[in-house]
């Protein structure tokens, strides 16, 4: 099976590191039609075995699984593709060459959407014509609380360069590529209920999902999640002095 680079069905999230756009990946994984960044749990999901509750249930544990370890847990791209967007940024074709078996079922398929990443200028994914890109903004706020009290009073354009060394990645908001099918996703919005609720519902309505029928339930596991993240974005950093 080929890659089916035309698919319309690919979320890409495009921000710097530390700024909570896997979390916010995960969010979107509590819809039923929105798969989780890893193989095992997107398949779970694609037979029917996974419901908002259950979806709501594993983002807490993956959060909370943080106090106990005491350092930051994320699911990485490779777990659901075999490679992330710094593979491609080197190699355009790198997908081709080592993508797994999975990746090219869920480009071939309709149903589901499915999530990667991007911490550069929003060309990594390039060649899927179709994909769907969420730029997060109003993200400084996280990357000071995750930030050393001597990187948190540099003036933005230092701090960026501090960024970019410690993620191996460069992403600079001046050369960030002008692209169609692009929403801006407000992080401020994580700090409240109601204006996170918004910003999901935009996202939905952007790549053309309706609001799951038991719509109580669902904001009620978003709000469960929210709430888990605000109380662990902390953990684990800062990751440098």
């Amino acid at each position: 099976m080929e890659i089916n680079f035309n698919t319309g069905n690919l979320i890409v999230a495009n921000y710097p590191g530390m700024t909570g756009g896997k979390f916010i990946n995960k969010a979107l994984a509590l819809h039923p039609k929105i798969l989780f960044q890893h193989e095992k749990f997107a398949r779970s999901k694609m037979a029917g075995e996974q419901d908002i509750e259950s979806s709501s249930a594993l983002v807490q544990r993956i959060l909370n699984a943080k106090k106990v370890r005491n350092e930051h847990i994320e699911y990485d791209d490779t777990l659901i593709a075999n490679f992330n967007h710094g593979n491609l940024y080197q190699d355009i074709m790198t997908d081709e060459k080592i993508c797994s078996d999975f990746w090219r079922e869920l480009t071939n398929q309709d149903e589901f959407y499915f999530c990667m990443i991007d911490h550069g200028d929003g060309t990594a994914f390039k060649r899927y014509s179709n994909r769907k890109t969420l730029r997060l903004v109003n993200y400084e706020w996280l990357i000071d609380d995750r930030s050393s009290e001597k990187i948190r009073k540099l003036p933005w354009t230092e701090k960026a360069k501090h960024l970019s060394i410690l993620s191996g990645d460069v992403y600079e908001e001046s050369r960030l590529a002008n692209l169609s099918n692009l929403l801006p996703f407000d992080m401020t919005s994580v700090k409240d209920s109601q204006a996170f609720k918004k910003e999901i519902t935009k996202v939905l309505h952007f790549v053309g999902l309706p609001i799951p029928e038991d719509d109580k339930m669902y904001f009620s596991c978003l709000e469960d999640v929210r709430n888990v993240f605000i109380e662990t974005y902390k953990i684990g950093f800062p990751w440098y002095n």
